[in-house]
């Protein structure tokens, strides 16, 4: 059995590491709703995963969200031609969504200063020529600008307020390439 102190060592430990690396990332609270790897992984991943691929969620922070929302309310990313489908297994999506696509899109909410989540809308053509519909949405409580991977296909993203579940407007966005991402989430 476990030594109680050697726990809370560990953990105050894991607290003050995760505080300095996430000294530009107040902004990012927490999840809703809690998974079990938020606690396991997600602060090894911290300490050596996300100063490589720069990106601050995982595939447990994306939900499938199956609620209907108007187009019109999203901002539409056009897609990115240089950058390769996620389809073909795990180790394929892994790479790609953390070090293949390099192009950022930096969102933000217009006249907005709550906690919210982002929500995306894409839509891809099967090896099987049928049509994959994608809608997930980000457990990561984010407040301020935000950086989104944009990828082979146009993605719609959305601002959803926390914990109301409004709509929100979103600024024009910022189209950058990921090596000059500073300062900003990227998720």
């Amino acid at each position: 059995m476990l030594d109680k102190t050697l726990i809370l060592k560990y953990y105050y430990i894991l607290k003050i590491l995760l505080q300095f690396i996430n000294l530009k990332q107040e902004f990012v609270l927490k999840t809703h709703p809690k998974h079990c790897l938020d606690y396991l992984i997600w602060p090894l991943l911290k300490l050596f995963w996300e100063p490589f691929s720069k990106k601050e969620s995982h595939f447990w922070h994306w939900r499938k969200y199956n609620t209907p929302i108007s187009k019109i309310r999203g901002t539409l990313i056009p897609a990115d031609f240089n950058a390769h489908s996620r389809r073909g297994g795990i180790l394929r999506l892994l790479w790609e969504t953390n070090f293949g696509w390099q192009k950022i899109a930096i969102l933000e909410p217009a006249n907005y200063e709550g906690l919210y989540q982002i929500v995306y809308s894409a839509q891809e053509i099967s090896s099987l020529n049928q049509l994959c519909i994608y809608q997930e949405k980000c457990s990561l409580m984010l407040r301020g600008k935000v950086a989104v991977q944009i990828g082979p296909q146009d993605t719609y993203f959305y601002m959803i307020s926390f914990p109301e579940g409004y709509l929100l407007e979103q600024k024009l966005p910022v189209l950058i390439k990921k090596e000059k991402l500073r300062d900003i989430i990227l998720i």
